[in-house]
């Protein structure tokens, strides 16, 4: 075997080297490994007859290097999706071949799979709040439908943890979890993060191109978080890739197939946001397919405790303590509105975890250390009905008060009747 044999049998890709007159001459063990064949039926083969696409080459020999295109290579009763790095050999100025690289789309899928993997399940939500069991089971059921879902609620509820617990209990659960918070790319970049770009798309683009997250995300999940701060000269764009099932990297020119679903998230109430012409109203229904609303945690204070002790017991197997939490101090988390929601719970959880030098984390170490501001002063507070709570039971007494006419519930409560459906959709009523 040569130095040159022992080099690209190295090589993880596959790899193909032609003569001048484009015939194969070498190739790795990968190549006869993804063709199913012998050295003997390779050797000598026409690279034609394997891409099938004359103008393709015609490129290869002019441009001399050709990064990340998308073919399908033919070898007999074989057809092999891949992603091809393909150059021509010259030497002295004259053309002596082309050398290929591929790799299967099977293979880049798989290792996607790897790098962008969901972590959390169903199991993974904490609650025993009969609201939020009833969600879960929702969510379960649009798990099995390929439709897109929009995830609302405030921030810290839990969004992306349902995101990825749909995911793996989807049919797609094989396929690559990919997220992206659009509020947190600059609005030039999001563009070429979402869609990618190809070689020389504009100054300082990567010479080998960039795969988008649409891209990446094929055969799987697209997770967009903060959709509603999404610029809206792109949210057209995300219209078209929704509709017609592709997209264009930039500086592209041929259109690329994807196989995505979406789950979108937000923390604004974007039916709101559609009024204010802020958000597209085709790409909003596009998105709200499957709509799923996430119940605050000053709504579902009997998850607190479950909650605090479920932190503590993370805690301990990090530590390798004991510790565990007193009801003085479970009673005073009660008793905190938590406008962060669970994720405010966690961090001052974990901040007295760290703080308290006993083995039981009791209400003095809130008070020493003021781990919390306490923003229900009095007992008065707790006459004070949240807005929310208050238009829910305002919507089911109309309803229930006109025998379940929609339209004379709607002019009762001084709203449109398309506005009470989306109310009542949105606090998931059994109407």
């Amino acid at each position: 075997m040569s130095m040159l044999d022992k080099v690209i049998d190295t090589v993880s890709d596959g790899i193909i080297i032609t003569d001048c007159e484009l015939n194969i001459v070498k190739f790795n063990e990968k190549t006869l490994k993804e063709f199913n064949c012998t050295e003997n039926a390779l050797l000598g083969y026409p690279l034609r007859k394997v891409l099938n696409d004359d103008n393709y080459l015609k490129q290869i020999k002019n441009a001399n290097k050709l990064y990340n295109a998308n073919k399908t290579l033919f070898f007999k009763n074989r057809r092999i999706r891949c992603s091809i790095n393909a150059s021509s050999i010259v030497q002295n100025g004259e053309f002596k071949g082309i050398i290929i690289a591929f790799n299967s789309l099977c293979n880049i899928n798989k290792k996607c799979c790897e790098m962008y993997k969901a972590m959390y399940n169903f199991n993974d939500i904490i609650t025993i709040d009969s609201r939020m069991i009833k969600i879960i089971d929702y969510a379960k059921k649009a798990a099995y439908t390929d439709c897109n879902i929009l995830l609302e609620g405030e921030s810290g509820t839990g969004k992306e943890v349902f995101a990825q617990a749909i995911h793996n209990y989807s049919k797609r659960a094989n396929g690559p979890f990919v997220a992206v918070n659009c509020a947190a790319i600059p609005n030039e970049l999001i563009e070429s993060e979402l869609f990618g770009y190809e070689k020389g798309a504009f100054t300082g683009a990567s010479q080998s191109g960039h795969k988008g997250k649409f891209e990446i995300a094929h055969g799987g999940t697209l997770f967009l978080d903060e959709i509603g701060d999404m610029p809206s000269e792109l949210q057209s764009k995300l219209l078209r890739a929704i509709d017609t099932k592709t997209i264009t990297p930039i500086g592209g020119t041929r259109e690329k197939k994807i196989d995505v679903r979406i789950i979108s998230a937000t923390n604004r109430i974007l039916s709101e946001e559609v009024n204010k012409k802020n958000f597209r109203f085709d790409l909003y229904y596009r998105l709200n397919v499957i709509s799923i609303h996430l119940i605050s945690l000053r709504y579902r204070r009997e998850d607190i405790e479950l909650l605090t002790q479920y932190f503590i017991e993370k805690l301990n197997l990090l530590t390798n303590n004991e510790k565990r939490a007193s009801l003085g101090y479970i009673e005073l988390l009660k008793k905190h509105s938590w406008p962060g929601n669970i994720r405010e719970l966690k961090n001052t959880v974990e901040r007295a975890y760290y703080l308290c030098d006993n083995d039981v984390i009791d209400d003095d170490i809130v008070q020493n250390f003021n781990l919390i501001k306490m923003d229900m002063k009095s007992d008065k507070c707790e006459n004070i009905i949240p807005l929310e709570e208050l238009e829910k039971k305002n919507i089911i007494c109309a309803v229930n008060y006109c025998n379940g006419n929609i339209s004379k519930a709607a002019d009762m409560l001084q709203i449109g009747r398309a506005t009470l459906y989306r109310k009542i959709k949105k606090y998931c009523l059994k109407i």
